[in-house]
């Protein structure tokens, strides 16, 4: 059995940079984007073999545990908006690479820095081995991470910061099931832990790191870029095991339903222990947000407590995994140039910022400001799906129309959302019902699309325990206002 990954190499650095400032403090700044270069698939039929070919990677390479999915095994890689001038490239996404149904490998990320300590090698394999016991007689590769033991002479200025583990996988398209489930049962054992981000967000940890298994994730495996006298000193890789090719889908089972109901709960017990300080910070981060944004809404022409108004909702509705049009938006364009954007501004031009990377909306910080979240604008309902805290969905809003709904007062909701909707500057009346002009195309408004419509266009509010919280349109109310709607 042989199992592939793809190699990228790019003439810029595909690493993270670590150079001393005045005071000759270690400085770290994120690896570049890919703009251009060349993909090729390399084969390894053990973990000898791929320990060996994770030794020979620069850092103007990476690795990636996708495939192209035309079954290509090599050629250009350009940006999406130079397609065009590069007849038979790709650009490096999930629309060109993904994770194929075929041997491969598993990439596991152990962070030291944010795991309460970290863990020694020794025991991150006992536990490795202790929650997936197949991996006993699987491949598994291992290696300090891209930030570990940098060295000024003979001093260790980092240690050991991470830790990564690359495990020969049957099929690599059953990755991020695996790390779910592992992430899981670290959870069950007692190792799961909930952070506070800078924002007041609630973020689900545990010893690994489940983002990087996303499908598109390049593994800067090559190791730091130093600038003298900086130097790292990491060695080379460590066969764990010398097994085959673990399969994956016999012998890493999905939580019962008495193991999902546990960990769900300490999940919220987590959470629930967390939310004082989270609520102090959002509160700091709501303040600090009205402070920086207040004077530019001021001078579009909105008075101070409408701006105030404005800004503070969006903030407060982000927790409730919806963006509104006021929230910003921090897109990372594939040459790295960075762009502070509304969603506002991305819903009016989708087609510029479809499947656009951009921070964590709540959590720009994660993994040193790493693109983690994803746009996807052209469905009915557009989303950014972020890929920290397990894998996060937030919904786009564009319009700041708001609606408080009275538990109980369907009439009145109805009667409202009637009157909003008739009065979109996109719903017309005509003698067979009302319509929806969307893109230049005339659509009979249906349920489905008023629903949508409502969903980007109305806030509709609830008081709960928390003060007013965003909810959604229930479809027998919306069935309710469409045939209001075509009397």
């Amino acid at each position: 059995m042989k199992g592939r990954l793809t190699l990228f190499e790019s003439g810029s650095l595909l690493a993270k940079r670590w150079e001393p400032d005045a005071s000759g403090k270690p400085q770290k700044t994120s690896a570049a984007q890919m703009t251009h270069g060349t993909y090729s698939v390399r084969e390894f039929g053990s973990a000898a073999d791929l320990a060996a070919l994770l030794d020979t990677v620069t850092t103007h390479q990476a690795v990636c545990a996708s495939l192209a999915h035309d079954g290509r095994v090599a050629g250009e890689i350009v940006t999406k908006a130079a397609l065009p001038a590069h007849p038979g490239a790709k650009a490096r996404g999930k629309a060109a690479f993904g994770l194929q149904a075929s041997p491969g490998m598993l990439f596991v990320d152990h962070d030291a820095a944010s795991a309460e300590g970290g863990m020694s090698r020794a025991d991150l394999w006992q536990w490795l081995v202790r929650l997936i016991p197949g991996l006993k007689s699987a491949g598994v590769v291992w290696r300090p991470s891209g930030s570990s033991h940098i060295h000024h002479g003979d001093k260790d200025l980092t240690g050991l910061r991470g830790q990564h583990c690359f495990v020969l996988l049957q099929d690599a398209s059953d990755g991020p099931r695996v790390m779910k489930i592992l992430a899981s049962r670290f959870w069950l054992e007692g190792l799961g832990r909930v952070e506070v981000s800078k924002s007041g967000a609630l973020l689900q940890r545990c010893p690994i790191d489940t983002a990087p298994s996303d499908a598109a994730r390049l593994i800067f495996a090559g190791g730091a870029d130093c600038v003298p006298p900086l130097e790292q000193r990491r060695g080379p890789c460590v066969v764990l095991s010398e097994g085959g090719f673990l399969d994956s889908r016999r012998e890493v089972l999905d939580l019962t339903a008495d193991e999902h109901g546990r960990y769900e709960g300490l999940i919220e017990q987590a959470k629930a222990a967390a939310l004082p300080l989270a609520m102090q910070r959002r509160a700091e981060h709501r303040g600090e947000t009205v402070a920086r944004r207040l004077p530019a809404l001021i001078r579009q022409g909105l008075s101070a407590g409408e701006a105030e108004a404005r800004i503070s909702a969006a903030v407060d509705a982000a927790y409730g995994g919806m963006l509104l049009g006021d929230f910003e938006l921090t897109i990372v364009h594939e040459e790295g140039k960075r762009e502070v954007v509304t969603v506002a501004q991305v819903l009016a031009d989708r087609d510029r910022y479809h499947e656009a990377d951009c921070l964590d909306p709540l959590n720009p910080e994660h993994r040193s400001g790493s693109p983690d979240c994803r746009l996807y604008l052209h469905s009915a309902s557009p989303i950014a799906y972020s890929l920290d805290d397990g894998g996060t969905v937030y919904r786009l809003r564009a319009a700041q129309q708001r609606m408080t709904v009275v538990r109980g007062a369907r009439g009145e909701l109805v009667s409202g959302l009637s009157e909003l909707v008739a009065g979109l500057d996109n719903v017309f009346a005509t003698d067979t019902g009302p319509v929806l002009i969307e893109r230049g195309r005339r659509l009979a408004l249906t349920v489905d699309r008023l629903m949508n419509l409502v969903g980007t266009s109305v806030v509709l509010t609830a008081a709960g325990a928390k003060g007013q919280l965003p909810m959604d349109l229930q479809r027998e109310t919306a069935g309710l206002v469409l045939a209001a709607l075509n009397t």
